[in-house]
């Protein structure tokens, strides 16, 4: 994380902290840039009393803070303040202001509904789903759309809110009949393990929809339920309807539990170019159900140096070490897979098993309650926002 530092004479302990990346700003200088590369996030809060405060005590001349306030009373949108504040610092260049100007302006000329659901795109895009419900809740309470409702449920699907998911998802799908909504409500029941109801409600589906998504669905759905065959024909048809590499993946993965003689991943050369990280786990994986684990932990061992986005190779690769009771070397590998935030848990779950494997009940016991309480105050915090 960035940390702004001050250049200004007047210096402070306690910095400002913007909730929503968590950065940390130190001086007026630090405060002025992180709002030109985030105005709107910064534009949301310019009026708080935080904020105000914050302006107040890093300001080398009070007449920029009298000036901020009187802008503050002015009945202009929100962006509009803060540009003038980022005038005042005399901290930004006037060609960089002025592109932003014109950026506001447009933003600004948006319907108020249109600003809300793009607002709340973007926070989904960004995985900040209880922001995202916020701005379509928001956006709902001036006009019904049911493509809104639709995102709104699923953006309690990504926050496991299945109830009120489903409410949601069922509620958009009576006004509008989408493949989409179609396909999020087959994902919840997946999730929910309703398998048998999904597949009903694909097969149905197909008969008027012969779509590559559903048939990509109902593999996942067949693989799930551990019936390989024919979860492999149904990502076959899917491929044959449009041949993305996330299918071709699901082909060669199913080919492996089903006959891992087969020389499918040796086939599938030109995927290693494309997606080197699932080649080398599909080859890792290969190498296991022929009992090769040592030529798989050298594949790994070999892939982590190789590869940019490495976190998932270390995780698969810490597990083999465990399994091979290569207890140091399992540690190292996990210590580098837990610089990825989205494997956190599964990291966790995995530095417990192997301080178990290790005769260290002590830790592995503190791993899982450390898993226990994250899960506990992340839906603390989603039904307190």
């Amino acid at each position: 994380m960035k940390v702004y530092k001050s250049i200004s004479i007047r210096q402070i302990q306690q910095p400002y902290v913007f909730k929503e990346t968590s950065q940390r700003v130190y001086s007026l200088e630090g405060l002025i840039c992180y709002c030109y590369h985030h105005w709107m996030e910064a534009a949301d809060i310019v009026d708080t009393k935080e904020f105000v405060r914050f302006i107040s005590d890093v300001s080398l001349q009070n007449d920029l803070y009298i000036e901020f306030t009187r802008i503050l009373e002015y009945n202009i949108p929100n962006s509009f303040k803060l540009l003038r504040l980022l005038e005042l610092s005399a901290c930004m260049d006037v060609t960089h202001l002025n592109d932003l100007k014109k950026e506001i302006q447009k933003w600004e000329e948006k319907p108020l509904i249109l600003k809300l659901k793009l607002r709340g795109d973007m926070a989904f895009r960004q995985k900040k789903y209880v922001k995202a419900l916020e701005f379509y809740k928001q956006a709902q309470s001036h006009i019904y759309d049911p493509i809104v409702e639709h995102n709104i449920g699923v953006s309690y699907l990504q926050l496991y809110f299945f109830q009120e998911a489903e409410v949601a998802l069922n509620k958009a799908l009576e006004e509008c009949d989408k493949l989409e909504i179609h396909l999020n409500i087959i994902r919840l029941l997946k999730m929910t393990n309703r398998e048998d109801l999904a597949l009903e409600k694909i097969n149905k589906l197909l008969k008027t929809n012969f779509e590559a998504d559903l048939l990509y669905e109902c593999g996942l759905i067949y693989q799930i339920k551990n019936e390989y065959n024919k979860a492999l024909d149904a990502f076959s048809n899917a491929y044959k309807l449009d041949n993305r590499d996330d299918i071709l993946v699901k082909i060669i993965e199913m080919t492996i539990e089903i006959n891992p003689s087969s020389l499918v991943i040796e086939e599938a050369i030109d995927l290693q170019q494309r997606r080197q990280e699932d080649y080398v786990m599909l080859k890792s994986m290969w190498y296991i159900k022929l009992n090769k684990s040592s030529e798989a932990i050298d594949l790994l061992e070999n892939a982590v140096i190789s590869c940019q986005n490495n976190s998932k190779l270390y995780l698969h690769l810490a597990k083999l070490y465990r399994q091979e009771k290569q207890i140091i070397k399992a540690i190292g590998a996990i210590s580098n897979a837990a610089r990825n935030e989205e494997l956190k848990d599964e990291i966790l779950y995995e530095m417990a098993l192997i301080a178990k494997r290790a005769g260290n009940r002590v830790d592995y016991e503190a791993k899982i309650n450390e898993l226990v309480k994250i899960w506990k105050d992340d839906v603390r915090q989603r039904f307190t926002e």
